[in-house]
């Protein structure tokens, strides 16, 4: 297939209005449906314009080959729209566009980004790019460089650029001395980061663990000082790296199998707080019939006892017995709602530590452990208790 026939102006690729450029759209545009809805002409104005670009990786490696400066290179690679999918033209023996899906791998490179200490004299915003791209442009010699510089952005926990010189800083929470890497732009080495790269990022299994495994290279660099062994620091890292998912996968069932005595531990504490409130209820139950029979021995008439009991009592012996059997049944109240809401607050406590370290769902937690709470016959019960003895209460002082 013969190259499009075009020039670079600043960022943009101007295509020639030609009958070989014309046939080439032509035929991609008959095996791609994407362009089914534009015509000849806005296809070729596509190309043409820089900010309609932004779909199109467009000869990305001949654009790089013609720059001196990697912050030109930034510019035109971070207008890309990489949350969509991205219609790749790159090598001329090619005879369509790729069409590539790398919305999940920028996110995570710009999250990492974000998290370093950048003094780029450009915005973080601006060296937003995807790194996988670059494995499928034309490898030459640039563009295996500019990837190095991005992946080493992303590797180093700090960096700097100035004059076309870059300082690269990786540093290792166990070593005070970081280790740092000095480049030009202009002078590229024979480095091949991208195996680390794509071992930290492009797991399928689990977008997440990016953050582990980005530590542990740092680790491992940081102690090695030296990128110079590519194959040695990627063995070193997934070594420590399964180590560590070994010591969490241990750490993890050794957890669960405590489940069963954390749900123990609760369920022994309601069983306290309930046998509590159950003997502290059959104390005051005997005060009341203390009460109940105090007032039997005081009268022969079983109406008059019925009127002592639950009409009226205007006696201070009786408005103080009632008194206080109303207090004691609100102490009562109280310790038990204590002791239910301390039992809650550590059933919370388990809770946040299952389901934020071991990654539980609530649902799950909820199977092996109930939430502690007050039964409803216990808050009909005690509810009824207190409204009666208030009532009686109010009615002693009538």
């Amino acid at each position: 297939m013969k190259q499009l026939d075009g020039h670079w102006q600043h960022q943009a690729y101007y295509l020639k209005d030609t009958s070989e450029n014309r046939r080439i759209l032509s035929d991609l545009k008959e095996k791609r449906q994407a362009f089914n809805f534009v015509t000849f002409d806005e296809l070729l104005a596509i190309y043409s314009n820089a900010t309609e670009n932004s779909a199109f990786l467009l000869l990305e490696s001949d654009y790089m080959e013609r720059q001196d400066h990697f912050n030109d290179i930034c510019e035109k690679l971070s207008v890309k729209k990489y949350e969509e999918p991205l219609f790749l033209y790159d090598d001329p023996t090619e005879t369509d566009f790729i069409e590539v899906d790398v919305a999940d791998e920028v996110a995570i490179y710009e999250a990492v980004l974000a998290a370093n200490n950048l003094d780029m004299k450009v915005e973080k915003s601006k060296l937003r790019v995807s790194v996988n791209v670059f494995e499928l442009l034309r490898r030459t010699e640039r563009v295996k460089w500019v990837q190095n510089i991005y992946v080493l952005l992303f590797l180093a926990n700090s960096s700097a650029y100035e004059k076309g010189n870059f300082i690269f800083s990786v540093r290792s929470e166990k070593s005070e001395e970081p280790f740092e890497l000095r480049l030009s732009f202009m002078e590229p080495e024979g480095l091949r980061l991208y195996p680390l790269y794509d071992w930290v990022v492009n797991d399928e299994l689990d977008t997440n663990a990016y953050q582990t495994k980005l530590k542990v290279v740092r680790e491992v660099v940081a102690k090695v000082k030296s990128f110079s062994d590519v194959e040695g620091l990627l063995e070193k890292s997934k070594s420590a790296f399964n180590r560590i998912i070994s010591d969490k996968t241990e750490n993890y069932f050794e957890q669960v199998n405590r489940l069963k005595d954390d749900f123990l531990t609760i369920s022994n504490s309601m069983a306290r707080s309930y046998k509590a409130v159950h003997t502290q209820m059959i104390g005051w139950l005997a005060a009341v019939a203390i009460y109940v029979y105090s007032e039997v021995s005081q009268t022969d008439d079983q109406n008059d006892l019925w009127v002592r009991l639950f009409c009226a009592s205007s006696s201070e012996r009786a408005q103080v017995v009632l008194a206080m059997l109303l207090l004691a049944l609100g102490v009562i109240i109280a310790i038990f709602c204590r002791n239910i809401y301390q039992n809650k607050q550590e059933y919370r406590q388990l809770k946040k530590f299952y389901t934020d370290t071991l990654y539980f769902t609530d649902e799950n937690f909820e199977g092996y452990i109930k939430a502690p709470r007050v039964e409803w016959p216990y808050r009909v019960l005690l509810g009824v208790l207190v409204v009666l003895v208030l009532v009686r209460l109010v009615l002693a002082f009538l």
